[in-house]
């Protein structure tokens, strides 16, 4: 399927979403990526309620694509970045632990680092790593990614409970 990437898409996107991942690979990713997604003033991507994504957050910017939505792409966000989470000390300090470290800025991925308070698109199985630890963090549902309940195997009943 071609995307709004284009012939980016041809090349062999690097793994970005293992522990494991090659900082220039993912540099190079990046500027092929957004180079080719601009902000838009709406979403066309869906929430989990089948209506339009609203913005997550611009201060700090978020979403894979730095555009301020969860928006996502099966080629090229592995992580599948598409939940909005309210921070918090304790889910910072757990997605710390188990090696997801969003504190620390990396200004070179156009990534400032969070504090609590934040709001940030999340990837969907960390967000339930923290869950199922009992990590409870708040979720702006209108702008989650109708690929979460898949990807959770969850239904909007059972997300909104965490909804905010």
């Amino acid at each position: 399927m071609l995307s709004r990437f284009g012939a980016a898409l041809n090349q062999r996107t690097p793994a970005i979403a293992t522990r494991h991942f090659n900082p220039v690979s993912f540099q190079s990713f990046t500027k092929r990526s957004y180079a080719g997604h601009a902000m838009s003033s709406q979403s066309t991507q869906l929430n989990v309620f089948g209506e339009p994504l609203i913005v997550c957050c611009t201060n700090p910017m978020t979403g894979f694509f730095r555009t301020g939505y969860c928006e996502t792409e099966e080629e090229t966000d592995l992580g599948i970045h598409t939940i909005c989470a309210y921070v918090t000390e304790e889910f910072l300090a757990h997605q710390r632990k188990i090696g997801n470290d969003l504190v620390t800025p990396r200004p070179q991925f156009s990534f400032p680092g969070l504090k609590p308070g934040d709001h940030w698109c999340v990837c969907a199985k960390r967000w339930k790593e923290s869950l199922d630890a009992g990590i409870i963090t708040k979720v702006k549902l209108q702008s989650t990614h109708m690929k979460t309940l898949r990807v959770l195997n969850m239904t909007l009943e059972e997300l909104q409970q965490y909804g905010k």
